[in-house]
């Protein structure tokens, strides 16, 4: 087998694994109205999730999560081995019909070793990355299901 369609084996068994990145599908549905506020039962769950609630705003209809390094291996910022930070967004928009909801996952590729996550942000040199692994659209997607169900009650 040559080389060429070695790696071309490689890849293409790469992406049918769930090895190569791909575009994020955000998690959208419509909660029923319910007894009290929705970013307020958000937050809740995410926080029972393990995924702390760094920014509540009801007004606006936004929940953001702390940033958290999820340890997988992305890439290269600056010539050094990347890893793959993120947050979950959750965006409610009030209609006649109850509440469109969106999740999503804010990332970034950061160097391994030189960058800080506070209370405000990530500091260092990292990059925004539309992309993920099949295994964090996994993640994205079951949190939105149990999300689902906790707006929901079913």
């Amino acid at each position: 087998m040559k080389c060429s369609s070695l790696m071309l084996l490689v890849l293409l068994l790469g992406a049918c694994g769930g090895f190569l990145p791909h575009p994020q599908q955000p998690y959208r549905f419509t909660a029923a109205s319910a007894d009290g506020d929705p970013a307020d039962v958000v937050a809740r769950h995410l926080a029972s999730e393990g995924y702390s609630p760094a920014n509540v705003d009801k007004e606006v209809g936004l929940v953001q999560t702390q940033w958290q390094d999820t340890g997988l291996g992305y890439g290269f910022v600056q010539d050094t081995p990347a890893t793959l930070v993120r947050r979950f967004t959750v965006t409610i928009a009030r209609t006649a019909n109850g509440n469109d909801i969106l999740l999503r996952a804010d990332l970034q590729r950061c160097p391994k070793g030189r960058f800080t996550i506070d209370s405000t942000g990530v500091r260092g040199p990292c990059v925004a990355a539309e992309e993920h692994y099949e295994q964090n659209q996994q993640e994205l997607d079951g949190l939105g299901a149990r999300l689902r169900t906790a707006l929901n009650g079913k």
